[in-house]
């Protein structure tokens, strides 16, 4: 009754129901949500962090389980560096005291009991990781707060919140009851201190109106900088952790001034992207405005309704965490999570920081309070009888399938300047372009080769239970799941650990992206995905797989993404492509934003090289160090003398660990065994999380390349397939 006179409770009982149900950690999808914190691409996160944003708390405790030393942050270093530091860390450390050693209170002479072992368990203390995670033998064993993708990081970044994640030892009474005791200790030390702690809390809010940057004054009298060190504890270097802008007539600050959004098709290469990142914006509490008419802006005339996000304001180190291009975080040995953010890089829109002072006036703009409706955009005359669509986006993919799906003609272009893009008729384009926000280009002809496309249909590699079958089979889960409680969805969803990589890719290519998918091995057209053939006997799917590697080996073609194929034991290496000189590395969690430089000409790539869009991601650090003889090279990773390497955490970056490495291929021919196979192959990830969108069109794209109709090339796509109707199909038109 007295913590009510001055605390008030804000209870998510449960965020993931689905896991509930399971008893397990992953949701529908098998995501785990608390990597799903910035990203969003799930709906629980989509609604529980905008819940956060809105109720801006001072502290918020997100209970997990399992760590036996009874875990409570704060964390170790790295920070991220969109933190306000110096004002958590005093009260954040001593409400991790206050909750541990009230929480302890509740422990008895034995600690609970563990039903898996049939033992009691004694415990006298909690772990702090910013106390207990450091030896000066062996530095910092990080259990950081970089990622922005856990639930009690966006709630620090995006509203200066005491964000903790609690791990309670076991899974039984003894670790609940820490938890309750434990949030009462919180609970009384933020009555204690609530006037320190949201005076500190309007402070974060004071520093973003004005776009305040402390680091900006003298080491000494920084009371931010001695937190951000290396996994040995050395203070990083000022431009290292907190870059500035120091360009001429530039703020001098870690913070821009604004981000420009261009909403015009010859400035936004995705205004579908845009659409969706204004509604995520507007839903985080990030203050949008837009521009009331045309303005030149050093230089460059930006369209009525361009896109400004303001670093003027409460949210401002939220809207930079997911809009600038991200730290190298290669100064500490490993992280446990992704550190890579970068909306406009990941999910494929423009976005242009601005740091210059004085070029816009609150007269200048107005309030977004929805999000912006983009239309498609037609250029070209209006007479023309086709049109380009640009394969821009994961839209543009969203709309080909749709008309595939719909037995409407669609064309891939497979040489010329238009390569890479799709080809319709006018009819089409009139229809679909209502439906979805395209960019299309009027033509009389697509000057280059063309093909028709057929619906493509995807087996997804790698399909292994979590539970190694038990979850089928034992009498407890099929009672459980009998009676109508747990998911009975396809059995893909409840993978988790080593095998969420296939629902990355579940939910990339289907959901996303709006391929049709099978679960039965000898129907795909088209085998893809994340993860290798999984033909153990344990493999509750072996059958399906062992099906599928046999058609790969019988001539289907097979797109393999990321490090996890690569491996020396994967059929990849020694089935697939048996006897061919193929030899790879990868690096286990290593992630990497970098450039890449294209190699041979291919239609896959050149979307991206249109665009001038040479940045990829690369989540466990698979590269190619020799590609097979005649395999065509569609990139390589760029050159530590050109700098290649952006943001992400790979340790010793280096032309040796990762520069000028192949990272995609494709190799048609024999192997070996006398098989003609057909692969394609990207080392670097392009599924990852689903956040990694921009480069799923890569993918996406393969797999187009891959579902051409057999002899399905035609000279023009304007009237029939000879062309011979072209004249009458442009006088009708007209």
């Amino acid at each position: 009754d007295e913590l009510l006179d001055d605390v008030f409770f804000i209870m998510t009982p449960n965020e993931n129901p689905d896991g509930r149900t399971s008893n397990g950690r992953r949701n529908y999808n098998g995501f785990d949500l608390n990597r799903d914190g910035s990203f969003q691409t799930q709906a629980e996160t989509q609604h529980l962090e905008p819940f956060i944003a809105k109720w801006n708390p001072i502290i918020m405790n997100e209970f997990h389980g399992f760590v036996g030393d009874f875990l409570i942050e704060p964390c170790t270093p790295p920070h991220e560096q969109n933190l306000e530091y110096d004002l958590l860390i005093e009260d954040f450390y001593k409400g991790a005291e206050a909750f541990g050693n009230r929480a302890l209170s509740s422990v008895k002479d034995t600690y609970g009991y563990d039903q898996r072992t049939e033992n009691g368990y004694s415990l006298s203390k909690y772990t702090i990781p910013l106390r207990d995670y450091y030896s000066p033998s062996d530095g910092w064993d990080a259990w950081d707060d970089l990622s922005t993708s856990y639930g009690p990081s966006y709630a620090m970044i995006n509203c200066a919140t005491l964000g903790y994640t609690i791990e309670i030892p076991y899974n039984n009474e003894g670790s609940n009851d820490l938890l309750e005791y434990g949030t009462f200790g919180h609970a009384r030390y933020m009555q204690e201190n609530k006037k320190d702690l949201l005076n500190n809390q309007l402070e974060f809010f004071r520093r973003g109106v004005e776009n305040i940057d402390v680091t900006t004054t003298p080491v000494a009298e920084n009371d931010m900088e001695p937190w951000y060190v290396d996994d040995e504890d050395v203070v990083l270097a000022d431009d290292l952790w907190r870059p500035k802008y120091t360009g001429s007539d530039e703020n001098g600050k870690f913070f821009p001034e604004f981000y420009i959004i261009p909403v015009d098709r010859t400035a936004q290469r995705d205004p579908a992207d845009l659409a969706e990142f204004t509604e995520y914006l507007i839903r985080n509490d990030i203050k949008v405005n837009r521009l009331k008419e045309d303005k030149t802006m050093d230089g460059t005339e930006y369209k009525a309704g361009t896109i400004i996000i303001d670093m003027h304001q409460g949210k401002r180190n939220y809207a930079n965490a997911i809009l600038w291009k991200g730290i190298d975080t290669s100064f500490y040995s490993g992280l446990y999570s992704e550190s890579v953010v970068n909306f406009p890089q990941q999910r494929g829109f423009t976005a242009i920081p601005v740091a210059k002072t004085g070029l816009l006036s609150a007269a200048d703009l107005e309030d977004v309070d929805s999000a912006v409706e983009v239309k498609s955009s037609l250029s070209g005359k209006a007479y023309f009888p086709a049109v380009i669509i640009a394969n821009n986006g994961q839209e543009a993919v969203r709309a080909v399938n749709a008309l595939l799906k719909d037995e409407k003609e669609v064309a891939l272009i497979t040489s010329g300047p238009s390569q890479g893009n799709f080809l319709v008729r006018r009819a089409v384009w009139a229809e679909i372009s209502q439906d979805f926000a395209l960019m299309g280009t009027a033509v009389f002809r697509a000057g280059g080769d063309v093909y028709k496309l057929k619906k493509p249909t995807l087996y997804l590699p790698g399909l292994i239970d979590d539970y190694n079958g038990s979850l089928n089979t034992n009498p407890y889960w099929k009672t459980w799941l009998a009676n109508g409680y747990g998911s009975n969805r396809d059995i893909y969803t409840r993978n988790g650990g080593t095998m969420e990589g296939r629902n990355f890719d579940r939910m990339t290519y289907e959901e996303q992206l709006g391929f049709d998918i099978t679960t039965d091995g000898t129907k795909g057209t088209v085998v893809v995905g994340s993860m290798t053939f999984n033909t153990a006997t344990t493999n509750l799917n072996r059958e399906n797989d062992l099906a599928a590697l046999q058609k790969v080996l019988d001539g289907t073609p097979y797109i393999a993404t990321g490090a996890t194929p690569l491996s020396a034991s994967g059929v990849l290496r020694s089935t697939i492509l048996k006897g061919l000189t193929f030899t790879t590395a990868n690096t286990t969690s290593s992630e990497s934003l970098h450039r890449v430089v294209f190699q041979d000409e291919s239609p896959i790539t050149a979307p991206k090289v249109a665009q001038g869009d040479d940045v990829v991601y690369n989540y466990g650090g698979g590269r190619i160090t020799a590609a097979p003889d005649g395999a065509q090279i569609l990139y390589k990773s760029g050159k530590a003398a050109d700098d290649f390497h952006i943001a992400g955490c790979f340790p010793n970056v280096s032309d040796a660990n990762l520069g000028d490495k192949i990272e995609a291929f494709t190799f048609q021919g024999q192997n070996s065994d006398d098989l003609t196979v057909d692969v394609t192959v990207f080392a670097n990830s392009v599924t990852r999380k689903s956040h990694q969108q921009d480069d799923s069109i890569l993918a996406a794209t393969a797999i187009y390349l891959k579902s051409l109709e057999p002899d399905g090339k035609i000279d023009e796509f304007s009237g029939d397939d000879t062309g011979e109707d072209d004249h009458d199909l442009m006088l009708e038109v007209l």
